[in-house]
């Protein structure tokens, strides 16, 4: 169904997913966020853990949230996975309590990894990240180390560029990101990543050798991009 190109088949795909997404407020309980019981390191200021509105919009059937992570981490195209990212991306907006009700779930941590093979839901993926920051004034240090990682696998260059744009963003929204930075890896990441550009610039053939790029020209190209974003974020963090 997911690789069928009809759009019959897409919609009853689609069909599929927001009945899954639907199910995830279905229950007999309410569930309740279990707090900071797992040690936040850094906060922001003025936050606390967020309780279910009551509307009937939080999160009663972890199961089903379960069913769309791992068809998340199962899909074949971009079109299911960005669906999926969609539907729970909406999940987390409906309610502020669901994100902190899934957070045993280590949604946005485990996709990390899979959104370097599908360049369509970068975009979205880091659009989930800055919404927990932004909107939930939470930091995600557990997000933030999976980042730290896809930096440096350096899969992509194009996710990685976005990644950083991203920690750009909360980097200038608070100054507590220096500190959450330093500590999860990403200060160190990044350096190394200038490292490579340098490298690059001393001798192209040899780098691209050593980093198993293929396309020079466009490798070229998408690590310089990469590597002002990431200069720009240095500065900011290392200068305010």
């Amino acid at each position: 169904l997911e690789q069928a190109k009809e759009n019959e088949s897409k919609d009853a795909l689609k069909d599929l997913v927001n009945l899954i997404t639907s199910l995830t407020t279905y229950g007999v309980n309410e569930l309740k966020p279990a707090g900071l019981t797992t040690g936040a390191p850094f906060l922001l200021p003025g936050f606390v853990v967020p309780q279910p509105a009551g509307k009937g919009l939080s999160v009663r059937n972890i199961q089903s949230f379960s069913v769309l992570q791992n068809a998340f981490l199962k899909a074949k195209t971009s079109y299911l996975a960005h669906m999926i990212l969609d539907a729970i991306m909406n999940i987390y907006m409906s309610d502020n309590a669901n994100y902190f009700i899934l957070e045993s779930q280590h949604t946005l941590s485990q996709f990390a990894e899979k959104i370097t093979k599908l360049p369509d839901v970068q975009v979205k993926y880091f659009e989930m990240l800055e919404l927990v920051v932004f909107s939930l004034n939470y930091i995600p240090c557990k997000e933030l180390i999976s980042v730290s990682i896809l930096l440096k696998s350096n899969a992509s260059f194009s996710c990685s560029i976005f990644a950083t744009k991203t920690l750009l963003k909360f980097i200038r929204h608070h100054h507590i990101f220096k500190d959450v930075f330093k500590e999860v890896g990403l200060l160190e990441v990044m350096v190394t990543l200038l490292h490579k550009y340098a490298a690059v610039l001393k001798d192209p053939a040899q780098a691209y050798i050593e980093q198993g790029c293929t396309t020079a020209n466009q490798s070229t190209e998408e690590q310089r991009q990469l590597a002002l974003v990431v200069m720009e974020t240095l500065t900011v963090l290392l200068h305010g």
